[in-house]
């Protein structure tokens, strides 16, 4: 008995420090969630930014199933089950944690973020007239949502620049090409260069003259945008051959003499080769006889050695000559070649009982003189005033009444009237009239 007695005490005790510890353990592994806490109660975000709250739960050691969040403006902010909140449009959204009954709240403000640097890519650009180039524009932070950009050129004369970045070269220059959104802004030193020349072409790399010619020769700058085109022209050997600031070469004595042409860098080169003279030249004015038939010149070409020379006689006016007796279509249309017209009134069947007038140009001048055209007669009146000063003094009467041998239908051909203004009128008139004044025309 008196063992039982020792032994039921220690047995108790042992039985109830057993209980005790049993009981902590429990306490432990069930312990709660207390409270929830974040480490902001507000926090501030830009559009399109996303961050992890940091929840905190008392006691450190609580055990909970899971953590609830919820977002109380998802057309703001969502927040997804780790914690994490992304921001999507401007305002507010307060965002909770919850563990059961216990729960934190964080009051999330979205704001829109500002460009708070800008940058232009490249900062400085060459260019020659006509090109184009796109700049590029990067800004600070990168996500800034609706970025406006405005671009502009300090002299949109030099550079033009678009809305895009698209600048194009105008003339040559320095301009600066600026892009700005809101404060901030970055810039482009544009330079635009002239487009050099790189060739030029003469229509002529060998030319030969008789003393006394003069002919022009045509530069060709190319490219063809190059943009300044002016040439010089210089003579290696003025003694030889002259050369003006528009290309007309003057053979001065024979000899030889390279003409350059030159724009830039760049230079075309003729061969000029001067000759004696090997026939006669003539002026406006001169007058001069071809098989016993004189005339005064009134055209010339290829530097005086052809034209065209006008009779120094003159039909009389009260005669009775007339264009045609006969109401018939000739042919004689030509406005510029009036021998061509006058060899077809000579091959119509009726000459020249028909045509009186043109039968008396063959008596007095021969078949190598012929009736002027209406626009051989233009000629004469561009140089009336002229030549009427220059025979006048000779004794020699112009007529400013002129027959043509241009016909305009079976009944009429063109007559005309010029002044000393280079003036004059056309008209029509009958083929069967008597003649007011014609002179013969020949070519030499």
């Amino acid at each position: 008995m008196k063992n039982l007695t020792c032994r039921a005490p220690f047995i108790a005790a042992s039985l109830a420090v057993v209980l005790m510890a049993c009981s902590e353990t429990d306490e432990k592994q069930s312990a709660k969630v207390n409270s929830l806490s974040f480490s902001e109660n507000e926090l501030v975000m830009d559009i399109g930014e996303s961050t992890r709250l940091d929840l905190m739960v008392t006691p450190s050691d609580a055990v909970y199933d899971e953590v609830i969040w919820i977002s109380g403006e998802e057309s703001v902010a969502t927040v997804d089950n780790e914690g994490v909140v992304t921001a999507l449009t401007q305002g507010e959204s307060v965002i909770t944690a919850r563990v059961d009954n216990v729960m934190a709240q964080c009051l999330v403000t979205v704001v829109k973020p500002e460009v708070t640097g800008i940058s232009i890519e490249p900062s400085s650009l060459e260019l020659q007239i006509d090109q184009s180039a796109t700049l590029t524009a990067t800004v600070t932070p990168d996500n800034v949502p609706d970025v406006v950009l405005v671009w502009e050129s300090s002299d949109a004369s030099v550079v033009n620049v678009s809305q895009t970045g698209e600048v194009r070269a105008n003339r040559d220059g320095k301009a600066e090409v600026t892009v700005s959104c809101g404060t901030v802004s970055a810039k482009c030193v544009v330079t635009v260069y002239p487009v050099e020349a790189e060739s030029v072409t003469l229509n002529k790399n060998e030319l030969t003259l008789e003393e006394g010619d003069t002919e022009r020769l045509v530069a060709t700058v190319g490219p063809v945008n190059t943009t300044y085109k002016d040439v010089t022209w210089s003579s290696s050997d003025n003694s030889v051959a002259t050369v003006d600031g528009n290309g007309n070469v003057t053979a001065v004595m024979q000899g030889s003499a390279e003409i350059s042409a030159t724009c830039g860098e760049a230079t075309g080169i003729c061969s000029v080769t001067v000759t004696a003279q090997s026939t006669p030249r003539y002026s406006l004015g001169d007058i001069i006889e071809i098989d016993g038939k004189k005339g005064f010149v009134f055209h010339v070409t290829d530097n005086g050695k052809h034209g065209k020379i006008m009779s120094l006689d003159a039909a009389d006016p009260f005669g009775s000559l007339r264009w045609s007796t006969e109401t018939e279509l000739v042919g004689a249309s030509s406005l510029t070649d009036g021998k061509a017209n006058t060899d077809k009134i000579r091959s119509m069947p009726n000459y020249p009982d028909a045509y009186p007038a043109f039968k008396w140009i063959d008596d007095n001048y021969g078949t190598d003189w012929y009736l002027p055209a209406q626009d051989e007669l233009v000629e004469y009146y561009k140089n009336y005033n002229t030549l009427n000063l220059m025979l006048g003094s000779q004794g020699i009467s112009l007529q400013s009444g002129m027959d043509t041998s241009t016909e305009k239908g079976a009944t009429e051909y063109v007559y005309m009237w010029g002044d000393l203004a280079g003036g004059y009128d056309l008209y029509h008139q009958p083929k069967s009239d008597m003649l007011w004044s014609f002179k013969a025309v020949r070519q030499f």
